[in-house]
């Protein structure tokens, strides 16, 4: 069971009401057993492709690869539920032990790798 999930009362079945998606940070709870994902509870952001899990057509807002603090000139344009997971691990990093560029670049080949096998296994059938 998430601990992150049970530390906000929320259900381990938590997932989106519309795609699925069950990453707690990528969530937004509706009512009491009710989520949506921020990508499908969103209408105000332009639509593009994800740089990180490569979906198309989603709303898109601009990420600090290495915070900005860091590095503010490194940018990328992402959806909401990878910009959602991105910034919750880099509120846990740790750069005494290594960089924040290769954390970065980490952090988003993982997740990027997570959700696009993740889409694939949840394609729409028709």
């Amino acid at each position: 069971m998430s601990r992150n999930k049970v530390k906000r009362g929320w259900p381990d079945t938590a997932c989106c009401e519309d795609c699925g998606e069950y990453f707690w940070p990528a969530l937004r709870r509706l009512s009491q057993n009710h989520f949506r994902c921020h990508n499908c509870d969103d209408n105000q952001h332009q639509r593009g492709n994800c740089g990180v899990c490569a979906g198309e057509n989603l709303p898109i807002e601009r990420h600090h690869g290495e915070m900005r603090r860091n590095n503010p000139d490194w940018v990328i344009d992402i959806c909401l539920n990878c910009h959602a997971e991105l910034t919750e691990r880099q509120l846990a990093w740790d750069i005494t032990k290594t960089t924040s560029k290769e954390l970065g670049l980490k952090d988003m080949q993982e997740i990027g790798e997570r959700r696009r096998k993740w889409r694939e296994r949840n394609k729409p059938t028709a």
